[in-house]
């Protein structure tokens, strides 16, 4: 579906959602979209990048974002690509139902836009600045998300809570993937030759390089701590396996004392006590004994290990 709207003087926006064979050569057409072009935008896994074709006017941004409706989603991926084609006044964005909020977003502020003479670059920088600021929001969640889950790991140490914290760390990972890549992406639009980049423009650029570094840094530093969080909780919920798992082990061994006293003195031989009265008291104290002798060895060697 293709929807047209002139956002300034300079600039008509082209959202093309998900469009169909026949709008594809409709945009291709129209504005010199290539093949290839549409093989970047339309693929879900496209990293951050710009693309020129010296056979078209058109240059191809693609840049990554948070998806709004994936962000609680543990099955789906928290970012993915969306693609801008500038063409002189034209600035057609490939949208799906994932990212069709940046335009939407684009056209709420529109009335906002600083001037109305700005540009398709112009109008990119903007979008690029908003949707890396949205990042902090994101991180921040994840931070508080992870204090919540510390404070219940205080008092009860559960896979449940380690399993969590490991799916925060993986969507750390999608945010400084992302952030890394846009931050390559912006670095490399200074000095694309085929964009007309002005002094305005490069100090919007700037703002842009900040924030997206800002982001890198909150994320990796939230990364480390949860990392850590993580190692230190898993590390308790194995030793708390290895104390349960040595207990475990004394009991079997004390159990296997009576057996063996027990199966001596039910042999068809003659052995001391055999014939007394109080023979199986006799065998009991035995067994009672050697456990306990068992368990002050035990105990001695647990401190001697201190």
């Amino acid at each position: 579906m293709l929807k047209t709207n002139q956002l300034t003087e300079n600039c008509r926006l082209i959202n093309a959602f998900q469009p169909t064979q026949l709008e594809q050569a409709q945009l291709a057409q129209q504005y010199e979209i290539t093949a290839e072009m549409f093989g970047y935008a339309f693929d879900v896994d496209e990293r951050a990048r710009i693309e020129d074709d010296d056979e078209s006017p058109v240059t191809l941004i693609v840049y990554d974002v948070l998806l709004t409706k994936n962000l609680n989603d543990e099955e789906k991926d928290p970012t993915g690509p969306i693609a801008m084609a500038i063409n002189g006044d034209n600035l057609i964005m490939f949208t799906n139902a994932n990212n069709q909020f940046v335009v939407e977003d684009l056209l709420a502020n529109q009335k906002h836009i600083k001037y109305h003479t700005e540009g398709p670059l112009q109008i990119v920088l903007g979008v690029m600045y908003r949707l890396s600021s949205r990042y902090f929001d994101a991180i921040h969640t994840i931070d508080k998300d992870r204090q919540k889950l510390q404070r219940t790991l205080k008092t009860e140490t559960s896979r449940d809570a380690i399993t969590k914290l490991m799916g925060l760390q993986t969507k750390l990972v999608y945010y400084l993937t992302s952030l890394r890549s846009n931050t390559s992406l912006v670095q490399d639009l200074k000095h694309n030759k085929r964009l007309t980049i002005n002094d305005n423009d490069q100090e919007r650029i700037d703002d842009i390089l900040v924030e997206l570094k800002q982001g890198l840094e909150m994320a990796q530093m939230a990364s480390e701590v949860i990392e850590h969080l993580s190692d230190a909780y898993t590390n308790v919920l194995d030793n708390d396996l290895n104390n349960t798992m040595q207990f475990l082990t004394i009991v079997s061994v004390a159990l296997a004392v009576p057996t063996i006293i027990f199966g001596f003195f039910g042999q068809n031989v003659w052995l001391p006590l055999a014939g007394t009265r109080w023979s199986w008291l006799t065998t009991i104290l035995i067994s009672a004994l050697i456990i306990f002798m068992g368990f002050l060895l035990f105990r001695v060697y647990q401190h001697l290990k201190k």
